[in-house]
């Protein structure tokens, strides 16, 4: 007879998260301090704003985004109101203000959204959104949000008001 207990084992972590924002909240941006960057995932035609440790404003649309080249198509809004149209290949930096925001990634959801993720550093909010740090022991353990990759750990991810829900 078979031990049905003897095999392989799969551990998989699922866990339910709210975030919620208070009335308290002085303005609608929430503050962002992180060594490691924040995660920041953009559908096609969304536009995030951001704010650098100057408190200067940038507004950044995901026009287009080729998931076989690993490129995305963006437009940038200055806070002296210039824009920019630019092509981020994957891993390739871009300087705004203090902010580097390199695009990490690109794929098409389960729910067939196409997506950019973006990772800054230098950044100190972005409208809207509040930071979730999702880390792990060892570290290295990849990330889905919502049924979506988005990372490994750790990871800081930016998340609007909402419930998640998180697999490693």
């Amino acid at each position: 007879m078979k031990d049905k207990s003897v095999g392989s084992a799969f551990v998989m972590m699922i866990i339910i998260v709210s975030i919620l924002f208070f009335l308290e909240v002085p303005h609608p941006y929430v503050s962002a301090e992180d060594e490691l960057g924040y995660t920041l995932p953009v559908s096609v035609g969304e536009i995030k704003t951001l704010i650098d440790q100057n408190g200067d404003e940038y507004k950044i649309k995901v026009i287009d985004v080729n998931v076989g080249s690993g490129k995305a198509l963006i437009h940038i809004v200055y806070p002296s109101g210039n824009s920019q149209t630019t092509t981020l290949a994957k891993n390739q930096e871009l300087s705004l203000g203090t902010m580097i925001v390199t695009l990490k990634d690109t794929y098409i959801a389960i729910n067939g959204k196409v997506i950019a993720i973006f990772l800054i550093y230098g950044l100190r909010a972005v409208e809207g959104y509040s930071s979730l740090l999702i880390n792990s022991t060892p570290i290295g353990a990849e990330v889905y949000i919502n049924q979506e990759r988005v990372g490994y750990t750790p990871l800081t991810y930016l998340a609007s008001v909402g419930d998640y829900y998180i697999l490693m």
